[in-house]
């Protein structure tokens, strides 16, 4: 429930209150504050389990709930020290998937925590947030740290950043065809244990690759 007394799904009025101070119903001024309607989403489970809603509502209900849970699992895996479930949690509020709102500073903030635990995805994803600014300062020398500690641990997103770097002379590195194609070559030939490298930016490394050979 928020502040103008309505209730409304959490990631909608969440995002909407990122680029509005007003209310989508009334239009009236309306702070961030915000109460969670535990009844009311009750109310909705009772009905859909009975069978009194059905079709998609149901469903979208059910998916809903379902993620819910998966990221209580996982928070509560990442409290407990879990290095690589800090850094879904990341990554899940990175894309904003999983039911939870696209938010590049608890992103960042999770994979900050995953990396302090060693965990090759994190590390790369954290240094990959402190190269480009993303959810917090912009530090490039501490960056290519984690960047080159996470590659070296496996993960391709590692090995393609530093690919990427020496290929274009980015974040201070000289262009160098050389470390250029070893790093991408890791990142595209399956040499990674940790795959968590998008289809995009894995058919960039190809093209690059390509452009040295």
């Amino acid at each position: 429930m928020a502040e103008d007394g309505k209730i409304y799904e959490r990631n909608a009025i969440v995002e909407w209150l990122r680029r509005n101070a007003t209310s989508p119903v009334t239009r009236t001024r309306m702070g961030r504050r915000m109460i969670p309607a535990i009844q009311t989403k009750n109310t909705i489970s009772t009905l859909i389990k009975s069978g009194a809603i059905e079709g998609e509502i149901a469903e979208a209900w059910q998916k809903k709930l379902e993620q819910e849970k998966r990221v209580k699992a996982t928070r509560a895996e990442a409290d407990g020290g879990d290095g690589e479930a800090m850094w879904q949690l990341g990554a899940w509020y990175s894309h904003g998937t999983n039911g939870l709102v696209k938010d590049s500073a608890q992103a960042r903030a999770w994979y900050e925590r995953s990396a302090a635990t060693r965990d090759p995805m994190g590390l790369s994803c954290f240094g990959s947030c402190l190269l480009r600014g993303a959810g917090g300062p912009q530090n490039t020398s501490l960056g290519l740290v984690y960047i080159t500690d996470g590659a070296h641990l496996g993960s391709n997103l590692g090995a393609y950043t530093l690919g990427k770097a020496f290929f274009h002379g980015k974040y201070g590195l000289p262009a160098d065809s050389v470390q250029a194609r070893f790093w991408l070559k890791k990142a595209v030939d399956k040499e990674c244990k940790f795959t968590h490298l998008a289809d995009t930016a894995e058919a960039l490394a190809e093209e690059w690759l390509r452009a040295i050979e």
